[in-house]
C-alpha cells in the first residue's frame, strides 16, 4: 500500500513539472517585429566640448521601452564597404526609457573630437510588455546569480537601432 502512495506522488510531481514546462513554453514571450523607431543625428552643439544631438521618435501604435544603456563606437572606416573598424567603445546612458505612441525626445551625447576617426551610435528598444520585462528580469537573474557572470549577455528581446558611421567633430 505504501508503494502505491509513493508511486502516485511521483507521477503527480512529474505531471505537474510537465504542465509547468508546457505553460512556460506557451507563455514565454517572444520578441515580435521591431518597433517603428527612428534615431536621427541632428548635428553638434556649440558648447565647450562637442556633443552630438540625437532625435529618437516612436512611430509605433504602442509604447516602446528603450534600454538606458547604449554604445558609441569609435574607429576608422574601411574602404568602400562603409564598415567601421572599431578601436574603442564608450558606454552611454539615455535620459528617457519609455516612449508612448507618436512621442519622441532629443538627447545630447558627448562625441570625442578626432580626425580622421568616425563614430557610430547604437541603442536598443522593444515594445512595452510586462511579459517581456519579466523575461528580461529572469534572464538577468539567471546569468548573474546562477551562472555567476559579471557581464550578462544582452537579452534577445531588444532590437538594435544604429546611426553612423559619422565623422568625428574637428
Amino acid at each position: 500500500m505504501a508503494w502505491r502512495i509513493k508511486r502516485v506522488a511521483v507521477i503527480s510531481v512529474v505531471l505537474m513539472l510537465l504542465t509547468a514546462i508546457a505553460v512556460a513554453i506557451v507563455l514565454w514571450p517572444r520578441a515580435d517585429a521591431a518597433p517603428m523607431l527612428t534615431v536621427e543625428f541632428l548635428g553638434y552643439t556649440n558648447r565647450t566640448r562637442p556633443y552630438a544631438l540625437f532625435a529618437i521618435t516612436n512611430h509605433s501604435k504602442g509604447s516602446v521601452t528603450l534600454d538606458p544603456q547604449c554604445l558609441m563606437s569609435y574607429g576608422t572606416a574601411l574602404s568602400k564597404t562603409g564598415l567601421l573598424r572599431v578601436t574603442s567603445i564608450e558606454p552611454l546612458k539615455l535620459r528617457a526609457t519609455r516612449l508612448g505612441p507618436g512621442e519622441g525626445f532629443v538627447d545630447e551625447i558627448f562625441a570625442f573630437p578626432g580626425v580622421p576617426a568616425q563614430w557610430q551610435f547604437e541603442c536598443y528598444a522593444s515594445r512595452t510588455s510586462t511579459w517581456l520585462e519579466f523575461r528580461r528580469s529572469v534572464e538577468l537573474w539567471y546569468h548573474k546569480d546562477y551562472r555567476r557572470m559579471q557581464f550578462p549577455p544582452r537579452s534577445k528581446t531588444w532590437h538594435t537601432f544604429e546611426v553612423g558611421p559619422v565623422d568625428c567633430p574637428p
